[in-house]
């Protein structure tokens, strides 16, 4: 499942390849203001992901195609530069009781 924000179109959107073919799970408006540092939130656990943009809710999907723990990737197009502040993987926390 693959995750991304434009700023040339204001969208994130969500996706996952399919036989090798590109399915678009879902899209949300955002504003993707350029040079400016944003936050993506992406929450996974089991087969549920949870992904926020600066804060604000954009998706909550299963990835059925998740069957065990395993790597993740972090991509930014050729034509783009990224900077990431922090990357963190961990445990997801407790239920709070």
């Amino acid at each position: 499942t693959r995750f991304k924000c434009d700023w040339s179109s204001d969208v994130c959107s969500s996706d996952l390849m399919i036989g090798g073919r590109r399915a678009q799970l879902a899209t949300k408006d955002a504003k993707v203001t350029l040079g400016q540092w944003h936050e993506l939130r992406v929450l996974a656990a089991d087969k549920r992901i949870e992904v926020y943009f600066d804060g604000t809710a954009m998706f909550a999907l299963e990835d059925r195609g998740i069957i065990r723990p395993g790597a993740i990737g972090v991509w930014s197009p050729a034509d783009s530069v990224t900077h990431f502040g922090s990357l963190l993987v961990g445990s997801p926390s407790p239920p709070a009781r």
